[in-house]
């Protein structure tokens, strides 16, 4: 059973990982095949003062199609000394479309956000990309319109997987 679920599991974890070559897309695939989303993605940095430091997290579940926020609060600024966990922050539905190429060349995805679960039109728009296991969003703050959806990535501020 075990080997089953690696075999199984191991080329929708591949899929993504390596750059498609001009004119051959991905047609009739889920978009979550393509970018592997799930799990947790821990920031880069650990931030605050005093004696209560917090390492934030975007963790995603594409079978719900969830995305929401993880805290981890620690008492020492090299993030070890783990005090608390807070879950389930900013919890909503987001949505995978199409992709586009950055300025820098790079394949990125456009990636909705929906706070409610009725909603029809996405409350934020952005763009994801994830190269090996760094997960890079659009750059700037996500926008609430189409039009105004960042085409460029933010490398200075991206998140690692955590599992």
């Amino acid at each position: 059973m075990k080997h089953l679920l690696i075999g199984t599991l191991l080329p929708l974890l591949l899929v993504g990982c390596f750059p498609e070559r001009e004119g051959e897309g991905q047609k009739g695939m889920d978009s979550d095949q393509i970018v592997p989303l799930e799990g947790q993605w821990d920031a880069l940095f650990c931030i605050g003062e005093g004696s209560t430091y917090t390492r934030r997290s975007l963790v995603f579940d594409t079978n719900t199609k969830e995305l929401w926020g993880r805290e981890r609060h620690y008492s020492d600024s090299s993030c070890v000394d783990l005090l608390s966990t807070t879950d389930n922050i900013d919890r909503m539905r987001y949505s995978l479309g199409s992709a586009l190429t950055t300025d820098t060349g790079m394949t990125a995805y456009k990636l909705d956000y929906y706070y409610t679960s009725t909603a029809i039109v996405p409350d934020f728009y952005t763009i994801v990309s994830v190269n090996s296991d760094r997960l890079y969003l659009g750059l700037g703050d996500d926008t609430d319109t189409e039009a105004e959806r960042p085409t460029r990535l933010d490398f200075s501020e991206y998140y690692i997987r955590a599992d």
